[in-house]
């Protein structure tokens, strides 16, 4: 008895140096489709549906028919790349690697997998390793539709908006299982290097789906410089003067107050905020209740009204903020001439900024996108000749 459990207790300490699956995972198929190449399937597209936990699931269902399986290996490396789980991530990568070596087929879907892991893990040369990964993997299978897709999202997140527009027109061209996900992110990408975002902060939110006030604030700050602008042309905003009597000392003091927001201390973009608030801007003030708000997301209908109060500031022209109000019709199959932006969004619209959609809808209620909303800003700037 002694012995069995010593040999027991050998062959774990074995298994856990060579790295070898928990035995909880091992399991006999159940069923056709329980393969691990379905499972694999499966968990890409709980990864594009953003959903790291279905994925998860599926890497280890897979795993436990096949320990040695590179694809779900190196996916549930790049999930704990993901979950910033650095140890368990690097073990699945190595696993992977040893399981490849030798086989061409294997090795194709280690640098293909790799390019994520590379992604999320980060690090100094991270963008360097998944370009090394895609040259091999490009040399083993030269239109590969997954090595373009994940080339083009970890160009993405690097912020090469050139480069990954270029891996996702390659996609879209192959015309496989990855076109319609390749398609998305080229018109994304699209958008964004026309826009040409010069701010880290704009780089950063133009890959945002769903932008913020504050998210606005650093755009009208860093990428529209508008602090510099109201300086420039004159406009007025509030500066507490150097000289002041009692009486001009208290209402200072309340103007200061009504311009302090209490809920931005911790933000990180607390300064443009704070920029952004002293210019006025309609929809960007602290509200009644002292605050501003920062993570709300801002529809269409909201960031029409703050451009529109740019263009009436910048141009000088407080007529421009009542021009079609009261219009017997509406320029929009979707709002009302009474529509509290309505004027806004004609207003903007008609400078060829955020058209109607093909049937004529405005959409006033639809979040807007990073990219969206910079190239907007990208028009804005050349309409007004600045920047």
């Amino acid at each position: 008895m002694k012995r069995l459990i010593t040999c027991m207790l050998a062959i774990a300490v074995t298994a856990v140096f060579i790295g070898c699956p928990p035995k909880e995972d091992i399991r006999k198929q159940q069923g056709v489709m329980d393969t691990p190449a379905h499972h694999v399937e499966m968990a890409e597209r709980a990864v594009m549906a953003k959903d790291w936990v279905g994925a998860h699931k599926e890497y280890r269902l897979a795993i436990g028919l096949d320990p040695n399986y590179v694809p779900a290996l190196i996916g549930n490396a790049a999930y704990f790349a993901y979950k910033n789980e650095d140890e368990k991530a690097e073990e699945y990568r190595e696993r992977a690697w040893k399981s490849a070596k030798g086989d061409d087929k294997k090795l194709l879907d280690y640098y293909v997998g790799v390019i994520r892991y590379y992604k999320f893990k980060k690090g100094k040369d991270w963008l360097e390793n998944a370009e090394d990964a895609f040259e091999r993997a490009k040399k083993l299978d030269p239109e590969n539709e997954k090595l373009h897709f994940l080339m083009g999202e970890a160009y993405l997140t690097a912020y090469k908006f050139e480069k990954a527009e270029d891996m996702f027109r390659a996609v879209v061209k192959m015309n496989g299982s990855l076109r319609h996900n390749a398609d998305v992110l080229w018109k994304k990408t699209q958008d964004i290097v026309r826009a040409r975002p010069g701010s880290v902060a704009a780089k950063k939110i133009a890959l945002v789906e769903k932008i913020t006030k504050a998210d606005v604030a650093a755009l009208f700050v860093e990428e529209m410089h508008l602090p510099e602008l109201w300086r420039k042309r004159g406009i007025k905003k509030w500066e507490k003067p150097k000289f002041m009597t009692p009486d001009q000392a208290a209402r200072a003091k309340k103007k200061d107050k009504s311009l302090l927001a209490t809920d931005i201390e911790n933000h990180p973009l607390r300064r443009d905020i704070e920029a952004v608030i002293k210019l006025g801007i309609r929809g960007l003030e602290v509200g009644p209740d002292g605050k501003f708000y920062p993570n709300k997301p801002v529809t269409k209908a909201e960031y029409a009204v703050m451009l529109e109060d740019v263009l009436v500031k910048v141009l000088n022209e407080p007529g421009i903020s009542s021009k079609y109000a009261g219009e017997s019709e509406s320029k929009f199959h979707d709002m009302r001439t009474s529509h509290w932006a309505y004027n806004a969004a004609v207003v903007i619209t008609s400078r060829g900024m955020m058209p109607p959609d093909m049937e004529g809808n405005f959409k006033p209620m639809k979040a807007v996108s990073g990219s969206d909303a910079l190239l907007v800003i990208r028009q804005m700037m050349d309409y007004l000749r600045i920047g």
